[in-house]
C-alpha cells in the first residue's frame, strides 16, 4: 500500500530553503487537495448509491400497494411483511463476502501465466440463493 502521509523536506522543517520551500509547500498542498477530492468523490458515490437504493425500495413498495387494491387489511399486512423480509434478505446477501470455498470447480477452462480460469458452480447451502 502506498504511503499517503505528507512528507516535508528537511529544508522546510529547518526553516531554510526559500523558493524551494514554497515549491515544496505547494506540492504538499496539491497532494492534500487531491486526497481530499478522492475522499469527497468516494463519499459522494456512496451517497448516490444509498439514495438510489432508497428510491428503488420506495418504488417496489408503491408497486405492491397498487397491486393490493381491493384486498383485505390482513392480507395487505401479510404482503407488506413479506416484502420487508425479502428486502432485508437481499440486503444481507449483498453484504455477504464470498470465498473460493463457496464454489465447486467443474472444469478448467484455460491456463496462463497468471493462473487458471475455472468453470465453477456455487455450492448449495442453507444461505445460498438458487436463482
Amino acid at each position: 500500500k502506498r504511503d499517503t502521509r505528507l512528507q516535508v523536506p528537511m529544508a522546510i522543517a529547518d526553516g531554510q530553503g526559500g523558493h524551494d520551500q514554497d515549491e515544496a509547500m505547494a506540492a504538499a498542498d496539491k497532494m492534500l487537495e487531491e486526497r481530499a477530492n478522492r475522499a469527497k468523490e468516494l463519499l459522494s458515490k456512496k451517497h448516490r448509491g444509498l439514495r438510489k437504493d432508497q428510491v428503488e425500495k420506495k418504488a417496489r413498495k408503491l408497486q405492491l400497494e397498487r397491486s393490493m387494491v381491493g384486498l383485505s387489511e390482513t392480507k395487505k399486512h401479510t404482503l407488506r411483511s413479506q416484502l420487508e423480509i425479502e428486502e432485508n434478505l437481499v440486503k444481507k446477501e449483498s453484504r455477504k463476502k464470498i470465498a473460493p470455498g463457496d464454489f465447486e470447480s467443474l472444469a478448467i477452462v484455460g491456463r496462463g501465466a497468471f493462473g487458471e480460469v475455472r468453470l465453477v458452480r456455487r455450492r448449495p447451502g442453507d444461505d445460498a440463493d438458487d436463482g
